[in-house]
């Protein structure tokens, strides 16, 4: 690949990443307003902190990784030893653990409501608060050990990719990050037995039980639907946030590969994993929520939009 189409390509991918940024900025300013004025959505716990790490998220890029676009190739290996930039990487990757640790918790919402009707008891918004501190509190609390133990945590250019280093390679700390593999695995293994209890309540044993004790077919199948929402709902989450770990994976197993790869190339495919992280809010809420799509599309085209009975629609209870 020629010298000159190199750069063009390289600063095609950078501008592309700053309409990434701008894109995220925008939609989680919009999920804000829709919280805030318009109260449609009805779970504004789990989204306000998700709209907090994603914007933690890509602030801390800003400082990080797009910081280096910008200085010389002189300074790049020792930037990421400086205590700014050291500071703003651990705030990135607590934010990027929050995320998974939400997802494993919605799952166990959700399924826990799919398994018993009187589960939303035990997550009721004051219990959602208190679980989400304890989870930002433990990862800061777990990351600032890593901080003291002098491990490093920074964006390398070379693979384009985050690295993890500690002084000793035995320190149990530098393993501490594995567990980013085991959480998406459990959250599957909870949207899979939500769908296999679901595809159990299915059959007319199921159904027959249901209508002895009183409940119409009518609500039943009312109650179904809304069950395989949220298992469906909760399946697209876990594969969306599994990707840095599938991509992580096989850069670890073709390690080789990799670096013979062109820096453009490392480039593209690094900006493509990282990025996503950026824009998780985006794909969750807006791609796959009706709701919010149509307020967010209300928004943006400045049409009014008539709601039933003249009541605000509230958003099913779903991430």
């Amino acid at each position: 690949m020629t010298g000159w189409l190199e750069i063009c390509l390289q600063w095609l991918i950078r501008l592309f990443v700053v309409a990434l940024h701008l894109l995220s900025y925008s939609f989680n300013g919009m999920l804000v307003y829709l919280i805030v004025k318009k109260k449609v959505v009805k779970t504004w716990i789990y989204v306000c902190n998700m709209v907090v790490a994603e914007v933690l998220l890509n602030l801390t890029q800003h400082a990080s990784v797009e910081f280096n676009w910008v200085i010389a190739d002189a300074f790049k290996n020792k930037l990421h030893t400086s205590f700014f930039v050291q500071f703003t990487s651990y705030v990135n990757l607590i934010a990027f653990e929050f995320r998974y640790f939400l997802t494993l918790l919605m799952s166990v919402n959700r399924l826990l409501i799919v398994l018993f009707q009187g589960a939303d008891v035990i997550f009721k918004e004051s219990q959602i608060i208190l679980f989400s501190l304890f989870i930002w509190f433990f990862l800061v609390f777990m990351n600032l050990s890593l901080f003291l133990n002098n491990c490093l945590y920074f964006f390398d250019w070379e693979e384009f990719r985050w690295i993890f280093l500690c002084p000793k390679p035995t320190n149990p700390l530098h393993y501490v990050s594995y567990y980013l593999y085991f959480l998406p695995i459990a959250t599957f293994v909870l949207n899979i037995t939500g769908v296999v209890y679901v595809k159990l309540k299915r059959s007319d044993i199921f159904i027959l039980s249901h209508m002895m004790t009183g409940l119409s077919r009518n609500s039943e199948n009312n109650r179904r639907l809304r069950e395989n929402f949220l298992v469906f709902h909760a399946f697209i989450i876990s594969v969306i946030m599994s990707i840095d770990s599938i991509y992580t994976l096989l850069h670890n197993q073709l390690a080789a590969q990799f670096r013979g790869l062109s820096p453009v190339v490392k480039e593209l495919l690094g900006s493509s994993n990282l990025y996503i992280s950026s824009l998780i809010n985006f794909l969750i809420y807006f791609a796959c929520n009706s709701n919010i799509r149509q307020n967010v599309l209300t928004i943006v085209l400045r049409r009014p939009r008539i709601f039933p009975n003249g009541r605000t629609i509230v958003i099913p209870n779903s991430l």
